[in-house]
């Protein structure tokens, strides 16, 4: 594998604009990853990848993202959706979401977002992230997500269940901890790039490109 000096995401590079505001700068390593296998248990919640976009497109984006990090939540309201109507929506890529959760709240938003049906996934997540910096500040965590997975459609002892799902828990962990060990991803968002034979790209320009103005469009306000 080589080493992370060599495979700076090159995609994040407008995360630096934030630094310069005064945001810390959270950036990673490029490396095609397989998908990590399911956890043995059988009470695992429906674990397999989330993604969008067609299976077959010729380029997989993967994220690695923490749903208390504010990089992410800023690239999910800015520029994913410039990346859905350009890149997925055309055909041109796919997206697949993997969980990296930098602290405990993370881990109970990932755990309350993959008992989500598959359909309802990515906008309770969209929702997670619009709402970060109210969420994240409420004394009780658990029931303010819980309030929030209730207006998706997910009742309160659904909810509480899938938050005390303990294998559910640990597999969310060892996707990040591979991710951390094999390919020395520990911040977020992390993303990688692969072609459809599975093939490493060390950067996708497209992706780049969106990267960069939608961030530099943020400053602007």
């Amino acid at each position: 594998m080589q080493s992370a000096s060599r495979v700076l995401v090159t995609a994040l590079a407008a995360f630096l604009l934030f630094s310069a505001q005064g945001a810390k700068a959270e950036t990673n390593a490029l490396v095609a990853v397989p998908e990590p296998a399911p956890a043995a248990e059988a009470d695992v919640t429906a674990w397999h990848e989330r993604s969008i976009g067609n299976v077959d497109a010729p380029v997989t984006i993967v994220e690695y993202a923490s749903m208390t990090c504010g990089h992410c939540a800023a690239f999910h309201e800015l520029v994913l959706p410039h990346v859905k109507s350009e890149l997925i929506d055309t055909g041109k890529a796919r997206l697949v979401y993997r969980d990296f959760p930098l602290n405990g709240p993370a881990v109970k938003a990932a755990a309350l977002s993959r008992c989500m049906p598959e359909a309802r996934f990515f906008p309770f997540v969209a929702g997670v992230f619009k709402t970060q910096q109210t969420w994240v500040q409420n004394p009780d965590i658990e029931s303010a997500l819980v309030k929030m997975a209730a207006l998706a459609g997910l009742d309160e002892e659904k909810s509480r269940a899938c938050l005390a799902n303990k294998p559910l828990e640990d597999q969310i962990l060892k996707v990040m901890q591979e991710a951390q060990v094999k390919y020395n991803i520990n911040s977020t968002p992390s993303f990688v790039f692969y072609d459809d034979k599975g093939e490493q790209m060390k950067e996708y320009k497209p992706f780049t490109d969106l990267m960069e103005k939608h961030f530099k469009d943020a400053h602007k306000h």
